[in-house]
């Protein structure tokens, strides 16, 4: 989130240091006795920058901001209501929206916008909307099946200043950092924060910003951040608030962290074990060590490291359960969520023209992201796309810090668009729609167990396993040659018998007779 994470791509990437390999007939099952619900194993988010993504009140919306899109308008939650029946459509079923809440000018304009530095943690920033275009947001969002997830930022606030709760709490921060916090002096004002819109609001959880901030500080450079936890994992705490809250208010009550680190030990030992503290803390962090081993198959990450990872390797790794990864949460569970690009990293196309120097223009651009697209299809647990990436959306003349006004942890914040699609662009987000309606469809692909059939270092052929439930298997080519198949069965995607034979920069999913 903050504008240090530009720091991030010369220090924190270190998923390259452990790779996985399938072999064959290699059954990958969950061992850690999870309790983990089924709505959370099943989730597909959609993230939205929300000042950047569609315009729906011109009278409101930052003209300024970090970041290249279109300023001569801005984002709202006006224009997130008009765009629900088109995220509907693409076969999501919740929404993460960056922060709302007030920033009340009390850093530039340009960080306002983010939502990151607020002010005023129990309103709306008024460049967003109303209190009242939030309730019908959330409203209308479950009327469809849509779940509304929040973004908590719990460690740091703005440069300037912070408002009182209206319990009359206020958080702490005594060593002068505008990112840093002290708990345990915090914590009361963060609980009340966290109850607050699931009760007022019945929104359906948080993702929480920076989360290694309340955890134990474990951050990349291993200095928590200059927050100040003293040992102890306040995400127990917290957790515990938003449980009760949901479960008071029907709604799902799901959290899950931003802890960046490319080492699933560190992200267990930040954000989820206890330290001094007899309680676990979160019970879902997003898997960056997976998604960099995406990028780095599919593509090229980020930071210097040029190292890659084969095809297989990733998809084995990615598909592993949450316990062989190192995870553990003995208080029901712990499952990790799924991702290609937010609005912290480059957008994956831009990844994909870094390493093959293609662009929106070409076969090999859009059938990389198929393959991506198809990996988060068949992870079992919660997965997230950001807000383009269905339609293969590129940053064009962004390729280093400066260019387009921007920087490494902002590129991505492009103008977002619903409609008016170029033809590989629709045929992307035809795919995309297809592919997450049958993730929806078939629990095997969501929660089942992998066999691995063939791994190589440009496909993988390989089924999800459930049972009681129809196997999927599927086929992941990021080749310019077609990959032969032995699976019978019916196409997914076209409906059809399949024929054996997966395209090139493609992906097949067949239900197996």
């Amino acid at each position: 989130m903050t504008l240090n994470a530009r720091t991030f791509f010369a220090t924190a990437i270190l998923a390259a240091t452990i790779v996985f390999s399938g072999c064959p007939s290699e059954t990958t099952k969950e061992t850690d006795g999870s309790s983990i619900p089924d709505e959370w194993k099943n989730l597909r988010i959609y993230q939205v920058m929300v000042s950047a993504f569609q315009d729906g009140d011109p009278s409101i919306g930052y003209k300024q901001a970090y970041g290249p899109w279109d300023q001569t308008t801005g984002g709202d939650l006006r224009g997130i209501i008009n765009a629900l029946p088109y995220i509907k459509s693409l076969g999501m079923n919740a929404i993460w929206m960056t922060p709302i809440f007030d920033s009340a000018g009390k850093n530039d304009e340009k960080l306002n916008s983010t939502g990151y530095f607020a002010y005023d943690y129990f309103n709306v920033d008024p460049h967003f909307g109303t209190k009242a275009d939030l309730t019908e947001l959330v409203e209308k969002a479950h009327s469809m099946g849509i779940a509304v997830i929040l973004d908590g930022v719990f460690g740091h606030w703005s440069q300037g200043g912070i408002k009182k709760s209206p319990s009359g709490n206020l958080p702490k921060r005594s060593h002068g950092q505008y990112k840093g916090c002290d708990y345990p002096e915090s914590l009361a004002f963060f609980k009340e924060v966290a109850a607050y819109w699931i009760k007022n609001f019945k929104i359906d959880g948080w993702r929480l910003d920076q989360c290694y901030q309340v955890g134990l500080g474990e951050h990349a450079n291993g200095d928590g951040d200059n927050c100040y936890t003293g040992g102890h994992n306040y995400w127990y705490e917290i957790r515990k608030t938003v449980e009760e809250a949901a479960a008071s208010n029907g709604t799902l009550g799901y959290m899950v962290g931003e802890h960046w680190n490319g080492n699933a030990a560190i992200i267990q030992k930040g954000s989820v074990n206890p330290g001094s503290a007899d309680g676990y803390g979160l019970r879902s962090c997003f898997d960056f060590p997976a998604r960099y081993k995406i990028v780095q198959s599919l593509a090229k990450e980020e930071g210097t490291n040029t190292g890659t990872t084969s095809l297989g390797d990733a998809v084995s790794y990615c598909l592993r359960s949450a316990s062989s990864k190192g995870y553990s949460h003995p208080d029901g569970g712990y499952i990790p969520n799924l991702f290609i690009t937010n609005h912290d990293l480059f957008r994956f196309g831009n990844l994909v023209n870094r390493k093959f120097g293609d662009d929106n223009t070409t076969d090999r651009y859009f059938g990389l992201h198929r393959a991506a697209i198809a990996i988060l299809a068949v992870y079992s647990g919660p997965i997230t796309l950001y807000y383009g990436d269905e339609w293969g959306a590129y940053t064009a003349g962004y390729n280093k810090e400066g260019d387009l006004g921007a920087y490494n942890d902002n590129s991505s914040r492009t103008s977002g668009k619903i409609d008016n699609f170029t033809k590989n662009e629709q045929s992307l987000v035809e795919y995309t729609s297809k592919l997450m309606n049958v993730r929806s469809k078939y629990p095997a692909m969501w929660k089942g167990n992998l066999v691995t059939e063939k791994s190589t270092s440009d496909y993988f052929i390989g089924k999800k396993v459930l049972k009681n439930e129809r196997s999927v298997g599927f086929i992941i080519n990021k080749s310019a040659n077609p990959v032969e198949y032995r699976y019978k069965g019916t196409d997914l995607l076209t409906g059809q018998t399949t024929d054996g034979s997966c395209p090139p920069y493609s992906a097949e999913f067949v239900l197996l007779d």
